[in-house]
């Protein structure tokens, strides 16, 4: 079985007794021996009690008898290491037996008094004035280090600056000539039309709009569009329900020239019910209109079910057929449902185009 013998230094003592030569001594003795001078029994002894730690010293080093042998003598010859043959700690690969030497020994055994303070590591102040080349020699290209990066960030500013300017001047300024303005101080009827039908507009509405100043008045310089119930004074529930015809081209109100936008019936078998709401439905159609320009609307738009408000710019003239052929802009659309309405409620508002032809004209 082969062992590999190592050198341990513990503190103070002769050097070790076992077989090495000088080299070997000093290459495992950190710390050189400068000083050659005899020490006498008074000197190493107070040396010695001022060096050794006390029973609870961090720097205490158990003794292993495997391991570490102090010698009591103390030889005038100062030496500052402690040698020891300890067994081999790190056997050679392949070695079938293992060493009886544990490390961890010094680690699981509390210290003795015997042990001694080994102080492994020796300062030295340099009081001489260092040489700092780097206060009086400089790099005049370090300046760029600083430069550069200013340099940079200024020109994506000036950059910055001319592509938002250059946007800004490009966008044409019109002059805006004043077409129409209404603050609703009254209600300008030659202004103003009422659209009183009942065939639902072709998006299925079941309000009757109306010109009952009930349903659209003005108050406190605000146009108010009020929807009520069709039974509230008007028809009964029954009449709305089952057996009752209503005519608005009879009664000369209807506003639209197709049949089915101003009569209904009413008939429990057929399941078809007079509209039950009355609302109003108003246009500057005729009296005033714009082609290029732009149009500003203040308006507080209605919560609750069933509401459906809308502000909308219709053509003067049907060129290209009836709606939707001919177009439509819608300014704002909201309905008044609340926010989980899967279509969307009062959180949500609208602006569309329409032109060309319907889905159910496609299909014919």
């Amino acid at each position: 079985m082969a062992y590999r013998k190592h050198a341990f230094q513990f503190g103070f003592d002769e050097v070790s007794s076992r077989s090495s030569t000088d080299e070997e001594t000093a290459h495992l003795n950190p710390v050189a021996e400068d000083d050659e001078e005899d020490y006498g029994d008074e000197e190493v002894s107070s040396f010695e009690n001022a060096y050794a730690p006390g029973p609870e010293s961090p720097y205490l080093i158990p003794t292993s008898p495997s391991t570490i042998s102090y010698s009591p003598s103390i030889s005038r010859r100062y030496s500052s290491h402690y040698s020891s043959e300890p067994t081999d700690a790190y056997p050679d690969e392949g070695d079938s037996t293992s060493s009886g030497y544990n490390f961890r020994d010094h680690l699981k055994r509390p210290g003795t008094p015997a042990t001694r303070y080994t102080r492994r590591f020796q300062t030295r102040l340099v009081t001489e004035e260092l040489p700092k080349p780097w206060l009086t020699e400089r790099d005049t290209r370090e300046k760029w280090v600083t430069l550069l990066p200013y340099l940079g960030m200024c020109l994506g500013l000036g950059v910055a600056i001319y592509l938002g300017y250059s946007g800004w001047a490009s966008v044409e300024t019109h002059n805006y000539c004043l077409v129409y303005q209404d603050n609703f101080d009254t209600f300008n009827t030659s202004i103003w039309n009422h659209e009183v039908q009942i065939g639902g507009f072709g998006t299925g509405e079941f309000e009757w709009t109306t010109a009952d100043p009930a349903n659209s008045y003005v108050q406190n310089n605000t146009l108010v569009i009020m929807p009520t119930l069709t039974d509230q004074g008007v028809l009964t529930d029954a009449q709305v329900s089952n057996g009752y015809t209503l005519n608005l081209t009879a009664d000369g109100t209807c506003t639209s020239d197709e049949e089915e936008a101003c009569v209904a019936i009413s008939n429990s078998t057929a399941q078809t019910i007079i509209n039950p709401v009355r609302s109003a439905r108003l246009s500057t159609k005729g009296s005033r209109w714009i082609k290029y320009g732009k149009v500003e609307v203040v308006a507080k738009l209605p919560v609750g079910d069933w509401l459906w408000p809308a502000i909308w710019m219709m053509p003067v003239n049907d060129t290209y057929g009836p709606w939707p052929a001919s177009g439509e802009i819608d300014i704002c659309e909201s309905r008044g449902n609340a926010i989980n309405y899967p279509q969307g409620g009062v959180n949500t508002y609208s602006s569309t185009l329409h032109w060309g032809n319907s889905t159910s004209q496609l299909k014919d």
